[in-house]
């Protein structure tokens, strides 16, 4: 971002996690203008100008509930399994006992 300054209308920012978005805007804030980064809800909507972004989601009414964007899939518990088997891992004594790890949960898989 830092590179491709001017930015001169805005930035927006929509694809990941609050507080990821939240700590990537304060990032940003360190060298632009917070009024020039845009983290939209869902189904928000925006008018561009040169100016920068005018959000008007207030004169449209939501096409979904704001509070209900998704909901959790097999592909959600892959990843938490993923981070508790890296978390576990991590925690082992040495590279013998990843392998033991390792070796249990294919063995549970092959079950």
């Amino acid at each position: 971002m830092k590179n491709r300054q001017p930015i001169r209308a805005g930035t927006f920012l929509v694809h990941g996690e609050e507080g990821a978005l939240a700590a990537f805007s304060q990032r940003l804030a360190g060298f632009l203008p917070p009024e020039r980064i845009v983290v939209p809800r869902i189904d928000g909507a925006f008018e561009l100008t040169a100016g920068g972004a005018i959000d008007i989601s207030e004169t449209r009414p939501p096409r979904i509930d704001p509070a209900r964007p998704g909901h959790k899939d097999w592909h959600n518990d892959l990843q938490s399994l993923v981070l508790d088997l890296q978390e576990e891992l991590a925690k082992a004594g040495d590279d013998k006992a990843r392998a033991v790890i390792i070796r249990r949960l294919r063995r549970a898989l092959g079950e």
